[in-house]
């Protein structure tokens, strides 16, 4: 008995030492002079859509938040899914579009990634906006 409570101490202790030694820069946004890597979200696209002057066809992309020094991008990954469309068989493919975007802030943390698309030149669909699941801002595309 005293050993298992032994035991459940070391462990409490490791835990705590673990949360205290995780740097308080971890903060949202933050902004060092290197470049940093934020959170990382899935979109589905049912039709092609531009992105800044990319087309992207129909399909799935993870689109990543990199901040580098005061400037913010969103950079498209191509998304690759095995047989039977589980996420465990899928994998990263190449960078399709990089764009630098604005961020502005939303009340709350975004649940789930959203994607607002508006209806561009020849009534191809163009990215408007897009929000990152687990980010509490909204990345806007330039309109050019």
């Amino acid at each position: 008995m005293k050993s298992k409570i032994q035991l459940i101490a070391i462990g409490l202790v490791w835990t705590l030492t673990s949360l205290v030694a995780i740097p308080p820069t971890l903060g949202q946004h933050s902004h060092d002079h290197g470049t940093t890597e934020w959170k990382k979200g899935m979109v589905r696209l049912n039709e092609t859509a531009w992105v800044g002057t990319v087309r992207l066809k129909n399909g799935m992309y993870h689109v990543k938040h990199v901040v580098e020094g005061n400037n913010h991008w969103l950079v498209f990954n191509a998304v690759t899914l095995g047989a039977g469309y589980r996420e465990g068989q899928m994998w990263e493919g190449e960078e399709i579009a990089r764009l630098q975007c604005n961020v502005e802030p939303v009340a709350k943390s975004v649940g789930n990634t959203k994607i607002i698309l508006t209806k561009a030149v020849g009534g191809v669909r163009k990215v408007q906006e897009i929000q990152i699941a687990g980010e509490r801002v909204r990345h806007i595309l330039p309109t050019s």
